[in-house]
């Protein structure tokens, strides 16, 4: 693994005061690795390292490879780890903000689909306020041609029919409110994490 810059260094110390900084974000340390949540998790025999093993990394501040895990992109955010937790982390709401760090810092698994799916997915909805299935799973695909392999038409052209899927996206109405809407928050967003930061 190459040696971090002291700029990286600097980037991933500020997502762990972010965890921190999360409601309830200091019982990290209150972790027993007891292992509930792994047995709790219902896709936990796919991660690469147990949500138990993702709270050590972090709490002990090691978030590039906290960042580069699979797991983190795999959590289905169903809480069942946070509602069995004994000491009552919010595992689900450390996943997540690993999931926009590892997106926004690009720095994740070199084989994880997950920050691509999400950057198309934004994407999306930043042009037309709703997101298309077909033009996400094309968009995802571009990157990872294997994936068409692995899907099955016929799913797709009996959700059509049923009309759960559109084969053209739809753009909602006044996207310049939107958009508008979507500056304030990320503006909100910014102001709260300087005023954390003071």
């Amino acid at each position: 693994m190459p040696e971090l810059s002291w700029w990286d260094s600097n980037k991933l110390s500020f997502v762990y005061e972010r965890i921190l900084s999360l409601p309830e974000g200091k019982r990290i340390f209150e972790c027993m690795q007891c292992g509930t949540c792994g047995g709790a998790c219902p896709v936990s025999f796919a991660m690469d390292r147990t949500p138990r093993q993702i709270i050590n990394l972090v709490r002990s501040g090691r978030m590039d490879e906290a960042l580069r895990s699979e797991t983190i992109w795999l959590c289905a955010s169903c809480y069942n780890c946070a509602a069995q937790c004994p000491a009552g982390i919010r595992i689900t709401d450390v996943m997540y903000t690993l999931k926009v760090a590892s997106t926004e810092l690009g720095i994740h698994h070199k084989n994880s689909l997950g920050p691509i799916f999400a950057k198309t997915m934004v994407k999306q909805l930043e042009a037309n306020g709703r997101i298309s299935e077909v033009s996400l799973i094309l968009g995802v695909a571009k990157h990872k041609l294997s994936l068409l392999t692995t899907l099955n038409p016929l799913i797709y052209v009996k959700l059509f029919l049923a009309g759960r899927v559109k084969l053209r996206g739809e753009k909602v109405k006044n996207m310049e409110q939107l958009r508008k809407m979507n500056a304030w928050l990320i503006a909100s967003d910014f102001s709260l994490e300087e005023k954390d930061r003071v």
